[in-house]
């Protein structure tokens, strides 16, 4: 019977990365009297991040889409000012 309530995710890491290599090294080296588990270690350091630097100032995939994007009045501001 299938879990309803959990959702899986990967989390990928290239060790050629400086910054992969040393969350690797975190990861490895956790004290197991200190933190439960892996899973909840990432759990409890993604809960920190998001409630130290708000929810808000991670955009989603859409709103990172349209920042690409210049706008016609955008366009039209830069005209008048040249």
């Amino acid at each position: 019977m299938a879990r309803r309530h959990i959702m899986e995710s990967t989390f990928r890491l290239n060790l050629l990365n400086p910054q992969h290599a040393k969350i690797n090294e975190v990861i490895k080296g956790l004290n197991p009297k200190i933190y439960k588990s892996k899973n909840q270690f990432l759990i409890e350091a993604c809960e920190f991040y998001i409630d130290h630097y708000g929810e808000d100032d991670i955009p989603s995939k859409e709103e990172k889409r349209y920042e690409q994007f210049v706008t016609r009045d955008e366009i039209e501001k830069i005209k008048k000012g040249n």
